[in-house]
């Protein structure tokens, strides 16, 4: 049995070792019931195929009570999927999309009228902290 901290984290054995195929690795992903119903989440969830330990599931719990966890319960779940290695080049610029630039939460949003400055004139974009490199397939 093992106690995941309030707002903590905890390192749950689960005395299991898996072979992951060749070419593959497996996932270590959360149960949306836990997720859902006492804020727990799965964090750090790759094993590699080449790994023949204990499998560790690490717990966050996002609530402010201590969570239990008894052997056989249902924490995590595993999925193995297929390892995809592009060649990847270096180029001087990235292909344009109707997207563009546009960051965490701007798929999820309808049309919005876009940000006006002081002068009723459309704002320029915020300039970005830093360049990164492009990098396409």
């Amino acid at each position: 049995e093992v106690v995941v901290p309030a707002r903590g984290k905890a390192i749950v054995k689960t005395d299991l070792q898996v072979q992951v195929p060749e070419g593959s690795y497996g996932r270590v992903a959360p149960r949306s019931g836990l997720a859902v119903k006492n804020f727990i989440d799965v964090g750090a969830g790759v094993v590699d195929e080449d790994y023949r330990g204990n499998l560790g599931v690490v717990l966050f719990n996002h609530s402010d009570t201590d969570f239990e966890v008894k052997v056989g319960d249902r924490i995590a779940q595993f999925i193995c999927e297929r390892i995809f290695y592009p060649e990847l080049v270096m180029v001087d610029k990235l292909e344009d999309t109707e997207r563009g630039e546009a960051g965490f939460g701007s798929t999820g949003v309808k049309d919005l009228p876009a940000a006006k400055n002081g002068n009723g004139e459309k704002a320029p974009p915020a300039e970005p902290e830093a360049t990164p490199t492009p990098i396409a397939t």
